[in-house]
């Protein structure tokens, strides 16, 4: 049986949150009165749960008593999952500004053991918006009002170790995203349930008004 683990991403400086919660640090921002990481927590009651952070941050998080992966220097969430890789293996992968109803368990039975990496994408597609048009050279490829995003949740194993230097400050969309793709090696898990970024303000509306009881 899979040692099913998960790692939250909690390294960020959070320069998104500080405007609606100045002296907050981004893991313990408050959605209906709770912080953030305590609901992904509940949400992965049932997996091995690792939490990266900066040393900066490691004493506001010890209270929730769980292993703490600490950042001497920012890594970025990609140079974070190499420096950690004996920990990890196959494990979800999620930021700690992601408020989702995702059965974890979903996405771990997706995931293939031949490819690196399974991304969680949702459709966000909102009725006033433009169609969005993709363009290559000029050339239009599609028109389209489906707006399918990375939520900033995967599934990945080992393979992904291939494609991230040691040392090294590294950022999965820049740096590692492209070179999965180009090697086939990213799959996506479409997911129609709620999800919620909440660094922005619609998304920490729409947040709050989703948990309130």
């Amino acid at each position: 049986m899979d040692d099913k683990k998960v790692i939250i991403l909690a390294g960020g400086k959070g320069t998104r949150i500080q405007k609606y919660f100045p002296g907050i640090i981004k893991p313990l921002f408050p959605i209906n009165g709770m912080p953030i990481i305590e609901r992904q927590i509940k949400m992965f009651k049932d997996y091995t749960i690792f939490i990266n952070c900066n040393v900066e941050d490691a004493d506001k998080l010890k209270y929730l008593h769980l292993p703490l992966l600490i950042e001497k220097d920012r890594l970025g969430n990609a140079g974070a999952l190499y420096f950690f890789r004996k920990e990890l293996g196959k494990c979800i992968v999620i930021h700690c500004d992601e408020l989702c109803s995702l059965n974890p368990d979903d996405l771990w039975n997706a995931h293939k053991d031949n490819i690196a990496m399974t991304m969680v994408i949702k459709n966000i597609r909102r009725e006033k918006e433009f169609g969005l048009v993709i363009e290559e050279n000029n050339k239009i490829l599609k028109c389209t009002k489906d707006r399918w995003v990375n939520t900033g949740i995967y599934c990945i194993n080992n393979k992904i170790f291939d494609y991230i230097d040691s040392n090294k400050y590294q950022d999965l969309d820049t740096d590692i995203f492209p070179k999965l793709i180009k090697d086939g090696l990213l799959d996506s898990y479409k997911f129609n349930g709620l999800w919620f970024d909440v660094g922005t303000d619609w998304f920490i509306y729409k947040a709050y008004k989703a948990t309130k009881k």
